[in-house]
């Protein structure tokens, strides 16, 4: 099995939105699996986003050695601020 490490990989929306790096994964440690992967913005999303980006497993699309997918509702939305889904917070 490939090994992976997502770390410093660029994340972008299924309609290919640029919105950062991946800069940290968080591990259960009672079940040792990927509780959230933290994703740094990129500008001019940091002036949208208070700190890091949250994105759990599950919405995750697809995940190479060179990017991570990820659902288009984990996107800040500019008129709200963030996105209001269940699994990604700020």
């Amino acid at each position: 099995m490939p090994q992976l490490n997502p770390h410093n990989l660029p994340v972008e929306t299924t309609l290919g939105r640029q919105l950062g790096r991946v800069v940290a994964v968080e591990v259960d440690p009672s079940t040792h699996q990927v509780a959230c992967y933290r994703v740094a913005p990129k500008l001019p999303l940091a002036n949208l986003w208070r700190g890091e980006l949250m994105v759990a497993p599950s919405q995750v699309v697809s995940l190479t050695s060179e990017r991570m997918v990820v659902e288009e509702a984990v996107a800040p939305l500019p008129e709200a601020g963030l996105a209001a889904v269940p699994g990604a917070t700020a």
